[in-house]
């Protein structure tokens, strides 16, 4: 009737369910994140009770001053048939682009005007056991603009609501007759460095081995600069720090590509160690002896640990799989960079040991390096060569050159 009348476009009104459950609640999340595989889920637990989440939903995520949202609205079975019911659905598809220009509208009032913009729209993707339809939406958040506005603008999520938000808020308090939880919630975290997620690792591994913050030197030495691409060699000395800069070849990855480039397996005990050295004598030695590949260190007893200027990654079972951070390996902040994205892609992670004998045996293998980006290895020397780059480092490179372009 309030549909009919103008009111509103959609309502998405509430029924709360209550049931008894007995178990573990983190066995019950670990449980059924294991069979869905949801790509946001998130655990909570205090003396109070515990949230398993198990949303799919991207509902904010900021990079630098780039934002993203991710609605979703309509689902089907995650058989052909649901798919192809989904992709088809007139009415569901009119829902989901309302909600789509409600977060439009959302980060409209904080973004910087013109930049907010939807580069993927109503795409069937199969997420945490069904099918959905999934919009992307961003834009470049106001220079002043903090996290707790950004927030505030655009919380409750539309997909729990309806449009426009403030009718459908309004008549969901009128007719629910208990009060929201945090099933309509937002679950996630915020860091203090994440604004400068390009240089923050690096910021932390200084101050760690050196015991001083660069960032005084580093905002100095960035403000000096012009667009482009650049390298930025930090040294502490006396009197203090000091910072050189000079360009670097624009990686592929910007553009959505990646560099290419063979391998060759170097055993090196423990590896190289969770600092980086200026004087790179032992580095150059290992390039120079198995040149002109790149090596590819691993420890006495087979475990692939790093390359001299990269991080490892391998494709096994379609799992992206790395070494984890134990100490012998730098902590990358493209590693890191392209862990989030492939979170955020759904694409199944294994942080831990990653044999040479995997490796191998891999149906890919990639490098990732602050200054060449993503690497995709066409051969490991005396074992293995690949044929084409496996469809995850395509799919990986599109989502890292769109993440730093922004």
């Amino acid at each position: 009737m309030r549909v009919a009348a103008g009111q509103l476009y959609q309502a998405n009104v509430c029924v709360r369910l209550e049931a008894c459950f007995c178990g573990s609640a983190l066995g019950l999340w670990c449980e059924a994140g294991a069979r869905l595989r949801p790509p946001r889920a998130a655990f909570v637990a205090s003396g109070d009770g515990a949230v398993a989440s198990l949303s799919p939903e991207v509902f904010l995520a900021r990079h630098g001053r780039h934002v993203r949202s991710e609605p979703i609205k309509g689902t089907r079975p995650l058989t052909d048939a649901g798919r192809a019911d989904l992709a088809g659905a007139t009415k569901d598809r009119a829902e989901h682009m309302m909600i789509v220009d409600l977060v439009r509208n959302d980060l409209g009032r904080v973004c910087t005007p013109g930049t907010v913009q939807v580069p993927r729209q109503a795409e069937v993707e199969a997420l945490a056991g069904v099918w959905h339809l999934v919009s992307t939406v961003e834009g470049t958040l106001g220079e002043a603009t903090s996290d707790a506005e950004l927030v505030r603008a655009g919380f409750p999520p539309g997909s729990v609501t309806g449009a426009p938000k403030v009718a459908a808020e309004t008549l969901c308090n009128r007719l629910e007759p208990t009060a929201r939880e945090a099933y309509c919630g937002a679950m996630g975290f915020a860091s203090a460095d994440h604004g400068l997620e390009l240089n923050a690792a690096h910021r932390a591994r200084f101050r760690r081995s050196t015991g001083t913050d660069l960032a005084p030197a580093l905002a100095a030495a960035l403000a000096s600069l012009g667009a482009g691409t650049w390298k930025i060699r930090v040294d502490e000395g006396d009197p203090g720090v000091t910072t050189t800069a000079g360009p670097v070849a624009r990686p592929p990855v910007l553009d959505g590509g990646w560099s290419q480039a063979d391998i060759a397996l170097v055993t090196v005990a423990d590896g190289l160690g969770a600092h980086k050295w200026a004087d790179r004598a032992a580095v150059l030695a290992l390039e120079q002896a198995v040149a002109p590949h790149v090596p590819v260190l691993c420890d006495e007893d087979g475990s692939v640990l790093e390359a001299t200027w990269a991080n490892a990654f391998a494709v096994i079972d379609g799992r992206l799989c790395t070494p984890s951070l134990d100490g012998r390996i730098l902590p990358g902040v493209t590693r890191r960079c392209l862990l989030d994205e492939a979170v955020d892609l759904g694409v199944p992670l294994r942080i831990g040991r990653l044999g040479s004998d995997e490796l191998i045996a891999a149906d890919g293998v990639l490098l990732t390096s602050a200054v060449k980006g993503l690497v995709w290895v066409s051969a490991i020397a005396g074992a293995r060569r690949f044929d084409k780059p496996h469809e995850i480092v395509a799919l990986l490179a599109g989502a890292l050159g769109r993440r730093w372009s922004a």
